[in-house]
């Protein structure tokens, strides 16, 4: 009636010599020991950066270059598909993104004003 597995069928694939349960060897207390190990130190260090960070981070350098991947996305879209180039020239001449990348984003601007 009922099928008595052995401890191979139970687990296939796994080592033979870590499968019987009466006779765990060296190498598989080892391994068990290095996974969980190993575990630890990942929760340990991500619980660590966790503690470590600022409370009061703002986001400040997200803010700051903001504009810039706006005027790269932009810029792609003119270069790439003719689209968008108006809104290319409007972003990429704001202040705050040619005080960044003058040079970059002065010939962006030239450049979309071109595709227009």
């Amino acid at each position: 009636m009922s099928h008595l597995f052995t401890p191979q069928e139970r687990y296939p694939g796994a080592l033979p010599e870590c499968v019987s349960f009466t006779a765990t060897s060296f190498s598989c207390r080892t391994l068990t020991m290095a996974t969980l190990r190993l575990a630890l130190l990942v929760a340990l260090l991500l619980g660590l950066t966790l503690l470590t960070a600022p409370h009061d981070a703002d986001g400040a350098l997200v803010r700051k270059l903001s504009p810039l991947m706006e005027c790269w996305t932009e810029y792609l879209a003119c270069t790439t598909r003719r689209q968008r180039c108006a809104e290319c020239v409007t972003i990429c001449k704001t202040e705050q993104v040619l005080f960044l990348m003058p040079v970059s984003a002065a010939s962006a601007v030239e450049y979309c004003k071109k595709r227009m």
